[in-house]
């Protein structure tokens, strides 16, 4: 494949030197045929819940060259995946249903070294899950701005206890000292106040959890523009 689109590119920058990985949520493979092309991994497993995008992921390899490095295995997250990789990425999905993915198998957690975390949504909920629940520590991120919408890539290491504990609010704007990419990091938290400030000039407070939600969003507007005045 001549080019690989953003997200991907900087999934695999990402990505340490591993022995094998799991993608979970493969879709069409790219981060493996990409990582396996890039001297990323060794070996890996294109894993996915549907055989529809199995089919495609398949079609893919064989193209590249890659069936015997490249695994497809039909597996709700890490469930059938027999191996053990020593990396994993679960991108292009919900923040939740990523945190759902992690709890769900903790033993299939142990061998790996770093995971490459992509939320498309929720992703203070799944900031607070990795930091505080799942035995990794969220080590930098990086904000992609591709085709009209930004993405949040996380690297996720083993936990240090050395690193210092997030605060509340740093799961909702995540921490300026971990970003990759400043400057888009900074057109990102500009965006955040756009799409708050517009979302909360919509609510009528006339219940109180109408009231209780704009007490939330006019928080996150306060720490988006505070984190943006110190960028």
């Amino acid at each position: 494949m001549a080019g690989y689109p953003q997200r991907i590119n900087n999934i695999t920058d990402l990505l340490v030197p591993c022995r094998t990985l799991a993608d979970i949520g493969c879709d069409h493979a790219y981060v493996c045929i990409k990582a396996v092309k890039d001297g990323k991994a060794e070996t890996a497993f294109a894993c996915d819940v549907h055989t529809g995008p199995l089919a495609r992921a398949k079609e893919n390899i064989e193209k590249e060259g890659l069936s015997s490095r490249i695994t497809v295995v039909l597996s709700d997250g890490f469930h059938s995946l027999d191996a053990s990789p020593d990396a994993a990425s679960i991108c292009g999905m919900g923040g939740l249903l990523i945190r759902d993915i992690l709890k769900a198998c903790p033993e299939k957690l142990v061998s790996l070294r770093q995971i490459i975390l992509g939320p498309h949504s929720e992703v203070p909920e799944l900031r607070k899950y990795v930091q505080e629940e799942s035995g990794f520590d969220i080590r930098a991120e990086r904000v992609v701005f591709e085709q009209g919408k930004f993405y949040v890539l996380m690297d996720v290491r083993k936990a240090d206890p050395c690193c210092r504990p997030w605060s509340p609010e740093e799961y909702i704007t995540g921490k300026p000292s971990l970003q990759l990419d400043k400057a888009c990091y900074r057109t990102y938290v500009a965006s955040l106040i756009k799409k708050t400030g517009q979302t909360l000039k919509k609510i009528r407070c006339d219940s109180d959890s109408a009231e209780k939600r704009s007490d939330e969003l006019k928080r996150e507007l306060s720490l988006y523009r505070k984190t943006y005045e110190h960028l």
